[in-house]
């Protein structure tokens, strides 16, 4: 019980980076789409794109490098 309580914990810390990811490009966003710049909403969604999976990336790697970090 103990390591699936720490396993959700660490579950938290890439939610936290995806969550503060979508509140810094939703004002972006909008503000270009409404300045009708779409070729810079299309570069914040790249850059958004590019971030998310780079982190997920790392999180997946630190886990199966690191398995007994989880107990």
């Amino acid at each position: 019980m103990i390591a699936f309580s720490i396993f959700n914990s660490s579950m938290f810390i890439p939610s936290i980076l995806y969550v503060g990811l979508a509140q810094t490009m939703s004002p972006l966003v909008s503000f270009f789409h409404q300045e009708k710049d779409y070729s810079s909403v299309r570069h914040v969604a790249k850059k958004a794109l590019i971030l998310v999976i780079s982190i997920t990336v790392v999180m997946a790697l630190v886990v199966f490098i690191f398995p007994n970090i989880l107990y």
